[in-house]
């Protein structure tokens, strides 16, 4: 009789190997006898944000690469993971994301085969668009039907007991970020003895870069020694660079995609980072983890309430601000308040650290999913 959570094996379906993911799974690994099923390993690397060094696939653990496929130019499936489920042996299967088909496969071919299931997500706010409320039914079934759920923060776990899932079945596992090296440039900048804003992330319509840059215009005209400084790339590049350039926008650097060995160091250098994200093109920030990477380098945060992580990782006016989604007014005046204030911008960003420290780390991370695994496993 199996007594010990070791003696149990375990499958977890993700996508694929990067780092913030591939920590977790390095703690989870020496806890149990644990295979990590990968369906998009053998993308191509996304450099929309990032100039991404090719990903290092772990050695010190047991995974299995399946090939996907893609359907209608858009919808992508691992079948090759159908026989694999469906034959071999395993005691509990964990899944990533309300989002993917694997999820649904996973869950239907475990509850035919009497095997544990849990659905894990950062999800909070899905489905907006259209044509994806068809599977809510599906979602509000898995999360109902699930032997356990792991939420990536509060916001997850109401969404979890909204769709139908018992409060006592809901575990956090609170998402967490690697903290990057710094490697300095050797480039002389202009922003040189500046206060840094930093903005970091995809450069599409919902990530709001265009409110930060009306609030940054509007705070500029006040003061002098500020400098926007954006990273990142995406199709809504070229509409920010107008926008800049209509608002008369001097201090601005538009980056391009950052290489990873080089993201420390732009978290080094900035004063403040924000993450101005809102609810458009039926898009939402589930966790926004360019968060937890500046916190880990004791920055101040301002983000808003449509970033699922925000209401977990800010603490209003003690290491950040959350402000309204899309509210240029609410952004400018947190801006102002932090760079007005040198000793509160350091206090701002020693709590960001303190936290990232004590509470969004992944010894915290692997313990959520131990206490929902051993909850699916002998409940």
């Amino acid at each position: 009789m199996k007594k010990d959570l070791k003696d149990y094996k375990i499958f977890l379906i993700h996508n694929f190997f990067v780092d913030n993911f591939t920590a977790l799974f390095q703690k989870l690994g020496p806890l149990f006898d644990i295979t990590f099923l990968m369906t998009r390993e053998t993308t191509k690397t996304d450099k929309v944000m990032f100039q991404i060094n090719e990903r290092k696939r772990p050695e010190n653990l047991k995974y299995k690469i399946f090939k996907h496929l893609t359907f209608l130019s858009k919808y992508q499936c691992a079948l090759g993971m159908i026989p694999f489920l469906l034959f071999k042996d395993y005691d509990l299967l964990i899944s990533t994301d309300q989002h993917v088909s694997e999820t649904y496969i996973g869950f239907f071919i475990s509850k035919l085969r009497r095997k544990k299931f849990i659905i894990w997500s950062e999800t909070f706010d899905w489905p907006r668009a259209p044509r994806s409320k068809i599977l809510d039914p599906l979602v509000k079934f898995i999360s109902r039907h699930s032997d356990a759920c792991i939420a990536a923060g509060t916001k997850a776990r109401a969404y979890f007991i909204k769709k139908g899932a018992k409060p006592k079945n809901v575990f956090i596992a609170y998402d967490s970020a690697v903290k990057h090296q710094i490697i300095k440039r050797d480039d002389k900048p202009e922003y040189k003895n500046k206060k840094i804003i930093l903005y970091l992330s995809r450069i599409v319509p919902y990530k709001g870069l265009d409110f930060l840059i009306k609030a940054f215009a509007k705070l500029e005209k006040e003061r002098g020694d500020i400098f926007l400084l954006i990273g990142g790339k995406g199709s809504f590049e070229d509409e920010a660079k107008r926008l800049a350039k209509n608002l008369s926008v001097k201090n601005i650097k538009f980056l391009g995609p950052v290489d990873r060995d080089y993201l420390g160091f732009y978290y080094s250098i900035c004063d403040i980072f924000v993450l101005p994200s809102t609810f458009r093109d039926y898009d939402a920030e589930c966790w926004g983890l360019v968060s937890n990477e500046a916190m880990a380098f004791g920055k101040p945060i301002i983000s808003t309430d449509a970033v699922g992580g925000a209401h977990d990782l800010i603490k209003n006016r003690i290491n950040g601000f959350m402000v309204k989604h899309g509210n240029v007014e609410e952004l400018y005046l947190a801006l102002k308040k932090i760079l007005l204030n040198d000793k509160l911008r350091k206090k701002m960003g020693e709590e960001s650290k303190k936290l990232i420290e004590t509470k969004f780390n992944y010894n915290n991370r692997a313990e959520g999913f131990r206490q929902a695994i051993n909850y699916a496993l002998f409940r």
